[in-house]
């Protein structure tokens, strides 16, 4: 298992064969360069942090994921897979839904 800290950027609801999941994008900077990383998200407690307002776009929060490759027609593709999510600090929130993206600094 991996980890990585970062601000909540976005999160928007997939739905594929009947089935819905969530798509995480977490924001950083390193070395003065942004780096966005995108996960998925699977596990029904992990969705309900999410849709009980627990967490919103612009918290910081530490991602701990599980990346996994898998083969299609002779290439090869990699998923990043949240496994837990804790909060570390809550964002800046003013008129924001869960969708939105703030300018306040985002360096942890």
């Amino acid at each position: 298992m991996f980890a990585v800290t970062g601000k909540i950027w976005s999160v928007d609801k997939v739905e594929y064969n009947e089935k819905t999941s969530l798509q995480l994008v977490i924001k950083k900077k390193r070395k003065e360069q942004e780096i966005s990383l995108c996960f998925g998200i699977y596990r029904d407690a992990i969705m309900q942090q999410f849709s009980s307002r627990e967490l919103c776009g612009g918290d910081y929060v530490e991602v701990k994921f599980s990346v996994k490759s898998k083969e299609y027609k002779g290439k090869y593709y990699t998923n990043l897979y949240v496994d837990n999510i804790t909060m570390l600090r809550k964002g800046s929130r003013n008129n924001m839904n869960m969708f939105d993206v703030i300018d306040e600094d985002y360096e942890l």
